[in-house]
């Protein structure tokens, strides 16, 4: 090799990396607007027979892993984290084909594409950064605004569906509770558009120091969450709105207590749930606010823990596809949203599903005491995730899905033995 060959080639590289950089951030935000727009969307293709691209962003997500794992391994450089969840999600699909259709385990594995990829494509991601802080706002906008909207207008995408491969798909969810309409805006459903407001609007004030600006934005998101009626994402905006705006001197204290409650409710009542009869208190409160809570703990949790047990290997979980969206079509009379992370979790993944869960909650903890402006935006998506994870499975929300990714990365970065110095010298 020439020595004008070896000068020429770190430049190169560089270069490289610059350019996957780009790919990596277009289909980001490709997915991202998709996703803000996805009920517009899957009402306008399905109007024209062409309803399968509406899978084509998520395509894209597989394709981006595929090359960013390739690359990994092809360099040497796959870490030790992807190499677990690999590990973990092809044994969790092996345990998925011993009881479920191939169909159903394919399906629940396509759904984990925002998962992986921000787990692998989101590392080097600024969340601080001007640009990214822009691109948030104005996504947040555009989803705040056609919530609002849709307080005042029949937009004709809402109850449409379309049919794709046999099955009919929904466009974007037309459903009330009691004669309150759940509002979607331009998104599927109300409880995405809930998500992306809340993620959005923590990326965009958690490092923005005007004080009147950052009031504005949790303004907007508070009243669009609200038109939605997704309580559960309202209540996690709140967390993480209370730690950002916390003082300097009360800031740790505000962390370390949203955190507790947060883990709390993720936890607890889910095993309230598996231990206790919640039956006869849920019939006579069902009418009240919290009824549809009542309903998870006498109905949806002691179910999934039921689909658990009748697993061929219980101790590894049911397999991909196991619960949640893939058993509306393969096995809708055995159907369980779950409606908990960690429920979600268990019943997928069984045992495996413990280190996973025990690594974010060390990289929550890390993040919740650490200084800087990226440090706290994670911090606050951590909040986010873990409060509406009380109530929301997480994976099958894709904006909510992708944060959970990158915050499973960042958590596996926190956890990294930090290189030793010998004495008296510097990194």
């Amino acid at each position: 090799m020439s020595v004008a060959h070896a000068l020429a080639m770190p430049a190169r590289r560089a270069r490289d990396a610059a350019r996957s950089g780009r790919i990596t951030l277009a289909i980001l935000l490709l997915f991202a607007a998709s996703q803000v727009l996805s009920g517009v969307l899957r009402w306008a293709l399905g109007s024209v027979g062409l309803a399968a691209l509406v899978y084509l962003p998520a395509l894209l997500l597989w394709l981006e892993v595929a090359r960013i794992g390739l690359g990994r391994i092809v360099s040497g450089r796959l870490s030790m984290s992807a190499l677990w969840l690999c590990l973990a999600l092809v044994l969790a699909m092996l345990v998925g084909l011993l009881s479920l259709p191939a169909k159903q385990v394919v399906f629940g594995t396509w759904i984990l594409a925002p998962v992986l990829f921000g787990h692998a494509a989101t590392g080097g991601l600024d969340l601080s950064s001007r640009g990214i802080r822009i691109v948030a706002f104005l996504a947040m906008a555009v989803a705040a605004c056609g919530v609002i909207g849709n307080a005042y207008l029949d937009y004709p995408w809402v109850g449409a569906n379309f049919e794709l491969g046999g099955k009919d798909i929904a466009g974007s969810r037309e459903w009330h509770i009691g004669e309150q309409r759940r509002l979607a805006g331009f998104a599927r459903s109300s409880f995405d558009c809930a998500g992306q407001i809340a993620v959005f609007a923590v990326i965009v004030n958690a490092s923005m120091r005007h004080r009147l600006l950052r009031g504005l934005v949790w303004a907007l998101a508070i009243v669009a969450i609200d038109y939605t009626t997704s309580r559960g994402v309202l209540l996690a905006l709140l967390a993480a709105m209370a730690v950002i705006e916390a003082p300097a001197a009360l800031r740790r204290v505000a962390a370390a207590g949203a955190l507790g409650v947060g883990l709390m409710l993720i936890t607890v009542p889910p095993l309230l749930a598996w231990t206790g009869d919640y039956s006869q208190i849920a019939r006579l409160q069902m009418k009240a606010v919290y009824g549809s809570y009542l309903d998870r703990m006498s109905a949806m949790w002691p179910g999934a823990l039921d689909l658990l047990a009748g697993s061929p290997m219980p101790v590894l979980g049911r397999g991909l596809g196991g619960i949640g969206a893939a058993q509306t079509l393969f096995e809708p009379d055995a159907f369980n949203a779950a409606d908990n992370m960690l429920v979600y979790q268990f019943v997928t993944l069984g045992a495996l599903a413990l280190p996973i869960i025990a690594v974010f909650v060390i990289g929550a903890l890390r993040h919740a005491f650490a200084d800087g402006d990226t440090a706290r935006t994670r911090f606050g998506l951590y909040l986010v995730v873990i409060w509406y994870g009380s109530v929301g499975n997480i994976v099958e929300h894709p904006i909510l899905a992708m944060t959970y990714g990158l915050l499973l990365h960042a958590a596996f970065e926190a956890i990294k033995p930090r290189p030793s110095h010998p004495r008296g010298t510097t990194p």
